[in-house]
């Protein structure tokens, strides 16, 4: 899992994470145990089309408003309409998400060698 801690137009941190498996309640661990935890207000998740999430259950393990990304749509969840339309409109969402995008191609292909000697069960 990468995570881009990105703060008002700003990268702040870049962490690297393994899952051992991808449910909600590995997401929530691993996204608890960031030493930014208490500083983050909400969670935008992109996920690939095969992966789902059940956002109240996510929720409920975070304690945070989450928003999901999913094939271009976005769910949202503890988010007021107003907070998540101001986020929209000042581009955070879509900006955080394309360097995070930008960063995960990067790590792909400069470790595309490594990536495909990994174990099955350890590939993202």
């Amino acid at each position: 899992m990468v995570s881009l801690i990105y703060r008002a137009g700003y990268i702040e941190d870049l962490l690297l994470s393994h899952l051992k498996g991808f449910s909600e309640h590995e997401l929530s661990y691993q996204l608890k145990r960031s030493k930014h935890y208490r500083q983050i207000r909400y969670y935008v998740i992109k996920v690939n089309n095969k992966i789902n999430l059940n956002l109240k259950r996510m929720f409920d393990g975070l304690e945070k408003p989450i928003i999901l990304v999913k094939d271009n749509k976005m769910e949202k969840v503890g988010i007021i309409e107003e907070e998540f339309d101001a986020l929209k409109r000042r581009s955070y969402i879509t900006d955080g998400l394309n360097i995070l995008i930008t960063i995960t191609k990067s790590i792909k292909r400069n470790y595309a060698t490594l990536l495909s000697e990994l174990p099955k069960s350890v590939k993202t």
